[in-house]
């Protein structure tokens, strides 16, 4: 973690000003008085660049203080507190003023604040605040018998942990809902914090991946409306090129490009005119009349021809099961085309309306578009991740029963050339489509798993800055034991790298979503249609 450094404050350089003008006399500066400028890397650019040795510590040299003062950096890298750096520095290499003639010791009230900010991590991992750091031999901010100084002027520490890490709605990354909203009986709730919700610009994830993914969605879903308009305006010309079994292809096209569609009129109007309401996410496809047309209609594109193209995947492996294990002949498979167009339409249309009518349908927070489970994992689960998993997994059956009987076939026909090689052709033109459909809805899938096990450790952190504790290294010290800076220090680092990585800035948790593995559902969700 990169370090920071604390500005003093415009008052703090005020009383440092009257310390200067005032009277040497009085002050009883010393003849041996000279400051010197600071060295020591970690204490540079903290408010001021002069100080005076020997320190409290009988510190003769910078050199000296520095060996001890840097034992500290792997704690103040850890960020427990933002008044550590200048506390420890203004302990090590004090202030230096020429009309004082002595060092000015730290104020108590500074002390007390680094050591309520890293004193509950060092717990943590077993270990106690440093003796010689102890604050109640420091004067208080104010006393004008004993001078000292604080950067922010005598401010005492913040509230206790409890309240501190106390679960509740933190904007602007989670939005509190008013009582008079029309969500505030809803149910509507942020990481199990009721009256909580995300708003319209980014919570978890960073404006560079919101508009990384609005450039990749429009390439995919452009190059997925191209595709797919070219493979059905084909077969509109030439219907013959694709009779049964492969007719089912020019359906999931041509739901591949409705879902294109949907994609391309949310990149036209935008993230806050179809997945926001008053500020927030939506939690619903209602609320006014423009904005609640919009985020159906996308739904619908998105969902329903979704959904649509998995079925037809089903249809698909099924007439071949037919064609391949059967022997049906083309036309006899054609004869059932009625009922594959109740498979391929009638489920598809059944949930995009239960989902209407449940109100499951709200604003995805990655990509802006209206679809069902952004917020809730249950309507994720039973309107998306159970019909598509199930879809996979009929389709799977139905292809894996055909190439057995395939094969059988294959063995028969060794001795017709022409009717072996026709064979093969069909095999390979199935296991490859095959390939380019059941690849993608895997990793769609996995995707939706990966998000059911952890969106409430995602959503949690937004709501519960402690809810993770600091992991404890290996070798434990014997508790009540207080150890030295720099073993307190090392200790402490490492928990925290081991707790955090790749955590989020922000909130210093390792709950964070993978945005490359969200992404890559919605890419491979138009993959098919683009191959």
């Amino acid at each position: 973690m990169q370090k920071t450094a604390f500005p003093a404050s415009p008052q703090l350089f005020l009383s440092l000003l009257l310390l200067l003008i005032l009277p040497s006399p009085l002050l009883g500066q010393s003849p041996e008085f000279q400051c010197q400028e600071i060295s020591i890397a970690m204490c540079r650019n903290i408010g001021y660049n002069v100080t005076l040795m020997p320190n409290q510590f009988h510190h003769d040299t910078q050199e000296e203080a520095g060996l001890e003062v840097h034992q500290y950096w792997p704690l103040v890298g850890v960020g427990c507190s933002r008044d550590l750096q200048f506390f420890l520095c203004a302990t090590y290499v004090p202030i230096c003023l020429p009309g004082l003639g002595r060092t000015l010791p730290v104020c108590r009230e500074l002390c007390l604040r680094a050591r309520a900010g890293c004193e509950p991590l060092m717990r943590g991992v077993r270990m106690s605040w440093p003796d010689r750091l102890h604050c109640d031999r420091l004067p208080r901010y104010g006393d004008t018998d004993r001078l000292c100084m604080d950067n922010r002027n005598g401010e005492l520490p913040g509230p206790p942990e409890q309240e501190r890490c106390a679960c509740r709605c933190r904007p602007p990354r989670v939005v509190s809902i008013s009582p008079n909203h029309r969500l505030y009986n809803r149910s509507v709730a942020v990481g199990g914090v009721p009256h909580c919700a995300l708003p319209c610009q980014p919570a978890l994830f960073t404006d560079e991946q919101h508009q990384l993914t609005e450039r990749w969605l429009q390439v995919w879903a452009s190059l997925c409306a191209l595709s797919s308009l070219l493979t059905v305006g084909t077969f509109l010309l030439e219907r013959g090129r694709f009779p049964y079994p492969q007719r089912p292809v020019v359906f999931m096209a041509g739901c591949y490009l409705l879902v294109a569609v949907g994609y391309l009129v949310r990149a036209f109007a935008g993230r806050e005119m179809t997945a926001c309401q008053e500020g927030l996410l939506r939690q619903d496809a209602g609320g006014e009349l423009g904005s609640s047309v919009l985020c159906t209609a996308v739904f619908v594109l998105i969902y329903f021809f979704g959904m649509a193209s998995a079925a037809w995947w089903v249809v698909l492996a099924l007439t071949w099961f037919l064609a391949a294990g059967l022997k049906w002949g083309n036309e006899v498979i054609a004869g059932y085309s009625p009922y594959f167009h109740l498979a391929g339409w009638v489920p598809p249309a059944a949930l995009a309306i239960a989902a209407l009518a449940s109100d499951a349908v709200d604003g995805d927070p990655l990509t802006g578009v209206c679809y069902v489970g952004g917020h809730s994992l249950a309507h994720q689960r039973w309107f998306v991740l159970a019909p598509l998993a199930a879809g996979l997994l009929l389709g799977m059956s139905f292809l894996l029963a055909g190439f057995v009987a395939l094969c059988r076939v294959r063995g028969v026909l060794k001795q017709h050339r022409g009717a072996q090689d026709r064979l093969e052709r069909l095999m390979m033109r199935i296991g490859v489509f095959s390939v380019l459909y059941t690849v993608p809805a895997a990793l769609v899938i996995a995707s939706l798993v990966y998000e059911q096990y952890r969106r409430s450790d995602w959503e949690s952190a937004l709501v519960c800055p402690c809810r993770k504790a600091p992991v404890v290294p290996t070798a434990v010290p014997v508790p009540g034991t207080a150890l030295t800076a720099a073993a307190a220090a090392a200790a402490i680092a490492a928990a925290a790298e081991k707790s955090s990585p790749g955590a989020d800035e922000s909130t210093g948790y390792e709950d964070i979503p993978s945005y490359e593995l969200l992404l890559l559902r919605f890419i491979m969700s138009l993959a098919v249609g683009v191959t």
